[in-house]
């Protein structure tokens, strides 16, 4: 069996750079990807329309290392980001990252700096351990999830908008203002 970087069904043209395949979460060997913190280390999923649900739900498996403080920009090192506008500020279409300064998860989405919505785990996270998050959105919610429990049911009141032209990144945000990365290990994003 030949392990590969890709997408399950070949519908999305996916680019990984500086990645490593690794053990999942059952201990298969090289069936997870792992990031290695840095802006040569990421998963690019393209901009197709399957990657973007203005209506929908994300879900991936994610065990982090540790955080990363290099970087510049706000103190998170981002899981899955995808822009709503070429622009630095308020620009979060679909956001899961690490807040490295409170230790928690957060699952966001915004549509200029008056409406964002934000939901933070309410636990903070440990090194080393794998979590199930799934983030779920609507015109009227975001709802974020950790291990198959609500951490939150933020009110929206605004259709989600994500940029046709951005990337989705998995582990990197997209250069400008703030360039955050992650370490860890990630596996079945859906």
């Amino acid at each position: 069996y030949e392990h590969e970087i890709k997408e399950a069904k070949n519908k999305v043209k996916i680019k990984p750079v500086g990645l490593t395949l690794t053990a999942d979460r059952f201990g298969n060997k090289e069936s997870a990807i792992y990031i290695h913190g840095n802006s040569n280390s990421y998963l690019n999923l393209g901009t197709s329309e399957l990657v973007k649900p203005k209506v929908g739900t994300i879900s991936m498996w994610v065990n982090v290392e540790d955080p990363v403080l290099s970087g510049k920009g706000f103190h998170s090192n981002v899981f899955f980001m995808v822009r709503n506008k070429q622009i630095d500020d308020f620009c979060l279409g679909l956001y899961l990252g690490f807040d490295f300064e409170n230790g928690r998860i957060s699952a966001g989405t915004s549509r200029d700096s008056v409406q964002e919505a934000m939901v933070y785990s309410k636990e903070k996270i440990r090194y080393y351990q794998w979590y199930h998050l799934v983030i779920s959105v609507s015109y009227d919610y975001l709802t974020f999830y950790i291990n198959g429990e609500i951490q939150g049911r933020m009110k929206k009141g605004f259709e989600t908008v994500i940029s046709a032209t951005d990337s989705v990144l998995v582990g990197s945000t997209p250069v400008g203002k703030n360039e955050r990365y992650t370490r860890g290990v990630f596996d079945d994003i859906r």
